[in-house]
């Protein structure tokens, strides 16, 4: 068990690291992403999120590797002959867990066991909410659609999945087509779901910078659902419209979690909807170039894993003394 919060703290230290590292470069991966057609546009966002953790347990597992590969090979233990110091970052070895230590982990843990109580908690209101719902809520001919009081438009994939149209919703046909087509873009993507794990991995960001990426996020999730709504209904004009028209209405949904159709970076919505400026290139190009870069570093991280072991060792031993 002693490893345990050293474990963590190393992840943490780690995850800390590549997150403030995204938040110095966010004008690049953002002036890069802004040209990405949003539908490809929301994995990348996705994997920026969740970098952090990856590479936080992917270095622990490798500062493991000396010690885990002489486990499983049989071979004998080192850890008092490589001249490193004697706090070790070794199974066989743990080194002694101060209560310091164990402070720090629970501090590094901290944030996400709140967010972990944020996400449960939403995820109860929305079931009292769609208990609500279905005392207010009346049928239509579309199985999928419901109609309940007010003006707002949302849509909701658990634990019941439904689109909700307000019934003062009164726009021309065309206008409520759009927001039929966008509000089933988030159903059928599954778009709440997404947002909870952004929003479970913002926790394990710097100040700040999970912020920006969920927020990059959800402009990317939005503007994907406004361009299958413009394929729908023909016309992405007819989208910017219903935007503007909903926006006007000024009726927020019942819950901030649910998919409701509305002002949500209203202005680089309609801006995407007239003038898009995606410019992809070969989505599979950039694939390939991703994955190739994920493969270099993996192998050069796992190359290194005897210097990154001592190199954790002799930080430890750095804090214990």
């Amino acid at each position: 068990m002693d490893l345990v919060p050293l474990a963590v703290v190393v992840a943490a230290a780690v995850a800390l690291a590549v997150s403030a590292v995204l938040g110095a470069s966010s004008r690049i991966w953002r002036g890069r992403l802004e040209t990405v057609e949003p539908a490809r546009r929301v994995p990348w966002l996705l994997a920026l999120l969740a970098a952090p953790p990856v590479t936080g347990g992917l270095t622990l597992g490798v500062a493991l590797g000396p010690c885990v590969r002489a486990w499983a090979l049989g071979l004998p233990d080192d850890c008092f002959s490589h001249g490193g110091p004697t706090y070790f970052f070794c199974l066989l070895h743990p080194a002694h867990a101060s209560h310091t230590l164990w402070a720090l982990a629970a501090l590094c843990v901290l944030p996400l066991v709140v967010q972990g109580a944020r996400v449960s908690l939403g995820l109860a209101r929305l079931r009292r909410l769609a208990a609500r719902l279905r005392m207010v809520a009346s049928p239509t001919d579309d199985p999928e659609v419901w109609l309940v009081p007010g003006r707002a438009a949302f849509a909701m994939d658990w634990p019941r999945r439904g689109i909700y149209l307000g019934r003062d919703l009164r726009l021309r046909p065309a206008l409520h087509d759009a927001i039929l087509a966008h509000e089933r873009a988030h159903v059928r993507r599954g778009d709440l779901g997404l947002r909870l794990v952004a929003w479970m991995l913002t926790a394990l960001h710097a100040p700040g910078v999970g912020t920006r990426l969920e927020d990059a996020l959800d402009l990317a999730i939005e503007q994907a659902c406004d361009a299958e709504a413009s394929g729908a209904v023909g016309d992405p004009l007819v989208v910017a419209e219903a935007l503007l028209a909903v926006t006007r209405l000024d009726a927020p949904p019942p819950d901030k979690w649910l998919a409701a159709f509305g002002p949500h970076a209203l202005e680089a919505r309609v801006r995407a909807l007239c003038d898009p400026p995606w410019c992809d290139g070969d989505p599979r190009a950039r694939g390939r170039n991703a994955v190739a870069l994920a493969s270099l570093a993996f192998a050069v991280l796992v190359g290194l894993d005897r210097p990154l072991h001592d190199a954790v060792e002799a930080v430890v031993a750095l804090l214990a003394n």
